[in-house]
């Protein structure tokens, strides 16, 4: 195959890579900026060629051995689901909060998880009361709140204490809505 048929299917479809036996940088970077995931058959991996592929394709971070923090937050910014492939040692509480706003659903990777990541990730989806590691009253509370059906989540320790939190919360919202004047209510 001639080295100009050979860049118009890199071109076209950079995960053909994986037939070419010589590669060269060049090769390879057609290859990665086409599609991101054609960094998986890329033999020496560069830097430049990791965050030409993140760039076009967050979730090449998983085939980076040598990740470094700026290239995992280039794949996260890409897609966020790329998270999943980040090295625990860049999981700091900014960058799990950053995460965990954009889609709560990836507090499952999250190694190290503290109130305040939790509460984030509920907020964003309340489902994500699945993944959390260590569940309190407060945590499922505020799940199960925003979706009654996320109950079902709460460990079965804690649900007598979440359903009592639930029914002061609401005498509390009632006793409010009693004591306001008609006519500020009707006004």
């Amino acid at each position: 195959m001639n080295r100009t048929h050979l860049n118009e299917v890199l071109m076209n479809d950079g995960r053909c890579l994986e037939h070419v036996r010589v590669q060269t940088e060049d090769l390879c970077l057609l290859a990665v900026s086409e599609n991101g995931l054609a960094l998986k058959f890329v033999l020496h991996k560069t830097y430049e060629l990791c965050l030409v592929a993140v760039k076009q394709n967050g979730l090449a971070l998983e085939f980076i051995k040598n990740q470094t923090k700026e290239l995992c937050y280039i794949a996260c910014e890409q897609n966020y689901n790329a998270f999943a492939f980040v090295n625990l040692k860049f999981q700091d509480e900014e960058f799990c909060l950053t995460i965990v706003r954009k889609n709560g659903l990836m507090l499952q990777h999250v190694v190290k998880q503290t109130v305040s990541i939790c509460e984030e990730a509920l907020v964003n989806n309340p489902w994500a009361l699945r993944f959390v590691k260590t569940q309190s009253v407060y945590l499922c509370f505020l799940a199960t709140i925003q979706n009654c059906l996320c109950f079902d989540l709460v460990i079965p320790e804690l649900k007598d204490d979440v359903i009592q939190k639930i029914t002061n919360s609401l005498e509390s919202e009632n006793n409010l809505l009693v004591s306001l004047s008609p006519d500020i209510c009707f006004s």
